[in-house]
């Protein structure tokens, strides 16, 4: 990664913690499970994972970004129903 690139990165993934925490939030606040912690970690590794193939692609142009977000949704369907 470029340092040219850090700040968007970092806001990227604070932006993704953000916005799970926010979803674990209201779950905690209506009883369910996966709250607060757990939505915050799964949005923020996610975030990193993603960025990390699009860094990939960019870099040495080989990989496909959407095989990554697409085990992501897979992955975490696969735990949501455990």
């Amino acid at each position: 990664m470029l340092e040219d690139d850090l700040p968007v990165t970092l806001m990227r993934l604070g932006l993704a913690t953000f916005l799970g925490l926010v979803l674990g939030f209201e779950r905690e606040r209506h009883g369910h499970d996966a709250g607060l912690r757990t939505h915050g970690l799964v949005a923020l590794s996610s975030g990193m994972l993603t960025l990390s193939a699009l860094e990939l692609v960019e870099q040495h142009g080989e990989g496909d970004p959407v095989r990554v977000i697409q085990g992501l949704a897979q992955a975490i369907g696969f735990i949501a129903g455990a």
